[in-house]
């Protein structure tokens, strides 16, 4: 069994994935609180239904007019009670629970989803936009409400060793909170990688996957290594191997990112196969990422 060294050539970190996460390698591990600071000290931060960052101030409320047919615009009408009010005998919930452990690593980034539902009778209130209580976590709306409710896509972003409690909450008017999730979020510097769960584009064929780990500045010992990736070679192929290594302002970033192709011929059919790798250093751990293709 041969152990991989991370070298130290400049190419690009990929390490941000769009598919939804599910973990196949999970590892426990300890940390204390970096700095003390509770969800409702940080600084806000706030995202529009397109995503884009509301500014705070006189006259921004996050409820600007929109083009007829938008979340924002097209509801209006029957988001609000007669007269005018919104009802106060509807409320928006979020389904999963409200505290939800997320343990990533230093540098990681990771993407999920929630929804929120509305809840009783009467007319729905308008949603216009996401907040987070500090700068790790940011969501956005996916797609368009519905009179059910809405789904939130999450960032977690790994930028610093902390154990914070975050909170993102979905606004309505006049900023209004119409329902809060909590991530309990525990940021360490260990192995992670990103994505864990792909779906293949059919036109590109291609997956891109990587391993990576975040050192803290003042350690003596950055070693990474891994043993060398499992995969079927009949299902995935191996074109490309990036090793990188960046200077965060915080930490130090070793990557190696994976591209492999699922050959033309294996879609013909609904198919799955895993890539599985292993780290030695700085610790043992096993990752399996999940690899499924739709026919063609």
């Amino acid at each position: 069994m041969n152990f991989l060294p991370i070298s130290t050539l400049p190419f690009a970190v990929v390490a941000r994935g769009a598919a939804m996460i599910t973990v196949l390698g999970v590892g426990v591990w300890g940390c204390s609180r970096s700095n003390g600071e509770s969800a409702e000290e940080a600084e806000q931060t706030e995202t529009d239904l397109d995503g884009e960052k509301l500014e705070s101030g006189p006259g921004s409320s996050g409820d600007e007019s929109a083009t007829p047919g938008s979340a924002s615009g097209s509801e209006e009408q029957d988001s609000l009670a007669p007269g005018g009010q919104e009802d106060p005998g509807i409320e928006l919930r979020f389904l999963e629970a409200k505290r939800d452990m997320t343990d990533v690593g230093l540098g990681e980034v990771r993407t999920y989803r929630v929804r929120a539902r509305f809840v009783g009778e009467g007319a729905r209130p308008k949603i216009t936009g996401v907040s987070s209580s500090c700068g790790c976590l940011s969501g956005t709306i996916v797609g368009t409400p519905d009179k059910d409710g809405v789904e939130v896509e999450i960032i977690v972003e790994g930028s610093e060793p902390e154990d914070i409690d975050g909170v993102i909450s979905i606004l309505g008017k006049d900023r209004k909170v119409l329902a809060e999730h909590t991530v309990v979020l525990l940021v360490t510097s260990r192995p992670f990688i990103t994505p864990q769960n792909v779906q293949v584009d059919p036109k590109t064929r291609e997956v891109r996957i990587t391993l990576g780990c975040g050192f803290l500045k003042k350690a003596q010992n950055t070693a990474f290594s891994f043993e060398d990736p499992k995969f079927d070679e009949a299902l995935l192929q191996l074109v490309d191997w990036i090793p990188d290594e960046q200077l965060e302002l915080e930490y130090l970033l070793k990557t190696e990112t994976f591209v492999l192709q699922v050959p033309e011929s294996a879609f013909g059919a609904d198919g799955e196969t895993i890539f599985e790798i292993s780290t030695v250093e700085p610790r043992a751990q096993t990752f399996k990422v999940k690899v499924a293709w739709n026919k063609n």
